[in-house]
């Protein structure tokens, strides 16, 4: 569908159904708070659908004052010179503003200390990137805690509620709103909006998680489904395909992809042959594609090649960190990204295997003859897409996904790809689209699973406009049972239905047949259409985000079924859509032969190296002379890829081996073996 079919407002939640968010006019005429419906609040907290947080957007400090310029001197006094002013404009600083805010937010705890008892910005300062959340309006929002930490775990790791969770939160809402709309706001606390903060979940059928095999590459045998699912598939040998680059393959040689049959019903392998074709996949790593969910676990043997890296951060200490927020983003040690969740930034792992297996589905390492295949998961001596872990399912509670949606775009996330929701129909937090609206002025790409109750309703985020909503089908293109839909804001659907990808590693599980895993669910259907796009980025990395949304939509395959959207994502429509886009732009190329290239360090950072260096990615992927000796970079997660023991190596046509090599070797008649 086109974008402007699908409009949204950020304060419609409820509306159909009775006005979930009031807006009262006081006797002044002026707009008071926002606050949500008592009676609708009592019941999901009866539910177990609000969390002990509450959270409070405070007003511009200029318009905090306006009753006070009419008729109160000490007010007028703080806003002499400022009613025509933007906030960053105003005769305070923004050292002296958040002192006022401060203020403001530490009177609202003081009149609710009996709920609540304390508070923080929701946003945290932004060290390099705070002017930017200024300028959005970010860092006006404050988050408080209710009640008691009442949040426990069960055997499976799966945080519980207890009864009663949620009901301080209500508490603290009720007296805020009699003092503000219906007393008229005599404290002056300066409330645009408050909410609960409400319990998100994931947008999986957890009840289809099947155990499915032996998890080594090498024998272990199939079960009588399995073979029927393989029989009932491709075999790869008739997906072989003649390419322009020698030596080259469009078909990875992991061995469980027979089985992910998902990828066949979307044409995945055609679109693979154009990376192939137009050498794309060396691009890949400078794409950069956001994962919020449960975290990812590296250590499993399919995972982990492709993790994203700060480049400001002091990652030198074991690759976690050394305590300081080297890049002044506000977050320390935030090498691979951010645990908000848990406010870590080594333990990128919170609770479950959710997360392993969405970002499996776009970014496990492939072509390495070992598990399952990614979408975007690279090709041979090509790294896939750098996958940005950000944890909102934490180990020790829910929450910070407002906040990680903003820091992809902070720190360059091209794709946020969000396999989560809001489990009541029009329920939201404005936070969350508050940050979803920073990322979107970005050039994110912000795509959404489009949630399970099987109803055409107001799930948000995915309800939202500025998201890709995307539902589920099962392998043959039809609607899955569970997956929401709807004509008006279903934007593409993808495979949701027996999708194969990774689990938890040998180390954390001790079943070996966790590491891969089949599941069920919108959840499963967002990271397609996440790994699909990335895959554009990788070929046109000048394509904007409208641009590729444009692309997406309207090369989908029409299946007959308007309530999902503009149809079935596909690949390779999309990808030769990207690449009219880049038509007037191509570059001449560029041949190696007998020409010298040193990987050096500046070379790394975008600037080719000696003489006749090709590209920088042409020199870190891994390129061989006629004695077999590498160019290689990063040879060290090359050869942990590739699964040789030994570092560092050296490459032939079929792979990594070991050689006394010196790392940055200057190289002599350099063949092309992409």
């Amino acid at each position: 569908m086109s974008l402007s079919t699908k409009l949204r407002f950020v304060f419609t939640c409820w509306v159909a159904s009775g006005g979930f968010f009031s807006t009262p006019i006081s006797s002044t005429g002026v707009q008071a708070g926002r606050f949500p419906d008592e009676r609708k609040l009592m019941e999901l907290a009866a539910n177990g659908d609000i969390l002990n947080r509450l959270q409070i957007k405070l007003k511009p400090i200029s318009n905090v004052f306006s009753k006070s310029v009419a008729g109160d001197n000490n007010g007028a006094s703080l806003n002499s010179n400022s009613s025509s002013k933007s906030p960053n404009e105003q005769n305070h600083n923004g050292d002296n503003e958040d002192l006022l805010l401060q203020n403001q937010a530490q009177r609202i705890l003081d009149e609710i200390a009996d709920s609540c008892h304390s508070f923080r910005r929701l946003f945290r300062p932004a060290g390099k990137f705070e002017q930017d959340h200024r300028q959005a309006g970010l860092h006006y929002w404050f988050v408080y805690e209710c009640g008691q930490n009442s949040a426990g775990s069960d055997a499976d790791g799966v945080v519980s509620q207890q009864v009663g969770e949620g009901q301080e939160t209500v508490a603290a809402l009720s007296k805020l709103n009699i003092m503000v709309n219906e007393m008229g706001d005599p404290n002056n606390f300066g409330i645009d909006i408050a909410t609960a903060e409400y319990r998100v979940q994931e947008t999986v059928i957890k009840e289809s998680l099947q155990d499915v095999f032996p998890s080594s590459s090498s024998g272990g045998g199939t079960s009588k489904n399995e073979r029927s699912r393989h029989l009932k598939g491709s075999d790869s040998r008739s997906h072989r395909q003649e390419l322009a680059i020698p030596g080259e393959r469009a078909v990875p040689n992991d061995p469980w992809l027979r089985l992910q049959s998902h990828y066949d019903a979307i044409n995945l392998r055609e679109a693979w042959k154009i990376m192939t074709n137009e050498n794309a996949w060396s691009r890949c790593k400078d794409v950069v594609v956001q994962v919020l969910d449960t975290g990812w676990d590296t250590a499993h043997a399919d995972s982990g090649l492709n993790r994203w890296t700060n480049p400001g951060e002091d990652c030198s200490i074991f690759g976690s960190g050394n305590g300081a927020d080297d890049d002044d983003n506000g977050y320390i040690d935030d090498c691979h990204g951010y645990n908000h969740a848990d406010n870590s930034g080594t333990n990128l792992l919170g609770r479950g295997n959710h997360g392993s297996h969405c970002t499996g589905t776009i970014a496990a390492n492939t072509d390495n003859r070992i598990g399952v295949a990614g979408i975007a998961g690279g090709r041979r001596k090509h790294r896939g897409v750098s996958i940005m872990t950000s944890v909102g399912f934490g180990s020790s509670g829910t929450s910070g996904f407002a906040e990680a949606i903003a820091y992809a775009a902070d720190m360059g996330a091209h794709i946020s790809s969000n396999s989560w929701g809001w489990p009541s129909i029009g329920l939201y937090d404005p936070a969350t689209l508050d940050a979803i609206d920073y990322a979107d002025a970005r050039d994110v790409l912000v795509v959404f699973a489009a949630g399970n109750k099987g109803a055409n309703a107001e799930y948000y985020p995915a309800f939202y406009s500025k998201v890709i909503a995307v539902a589920a089908t099962d392998n043959d293109g039809f609607a899955a049972s569970f997956t929401n839909f709807g004509r008006d804001w279903v934007d593409i659907a993808a495979p949701g239905v027996q999708i194969l990808s990774t689990g938890f590693s040998k180390y954390r599980s001790y079943k070996t047949s966790d590491e891969y895993i089949f599941l069920d669910g919108t959840s499963m259907a967002c990271p397609h259409v996440s790994g699909v796009l990335a895959l554009g980025k990788c070929l046109n990395p000048s394509a904007t985000a409208p641009e590729l949304k444009n692309c997406l939509f309207d090369t989908a395959t029409d299946i007959g079924d308007p309530d999902l959207g503009s149809g079935l994502v596909n690949p390779p429509g999309f990808l030769n859509c990207v690449l009219d886009l880049m038509a007037s732009t191509a570059t001449p190329t560029f041949s190696p032969t007998d020409q010298e290239c040193f990987c050096s360090g500046d070379c790394h950072q975008g600037r080719p190296g000696e003489t006749g260096c090709r590209s920088c990615s042409f020199c870190e992927a891994a390129v061989c002379s006629a004695d077999f000796f590498c160019c290689i970079y990063e040879w060290d997660d090359l050869c942990a890829y590739l699964a040789y023991e030994f570092c560092p190596c050296t490459c032939d046509f079929y792979g990594c081996a070991y050689e006394n090599n010196m790392r940055g070797q200057r190289v002599r008649s350099m063949r092309h073996l992409h």
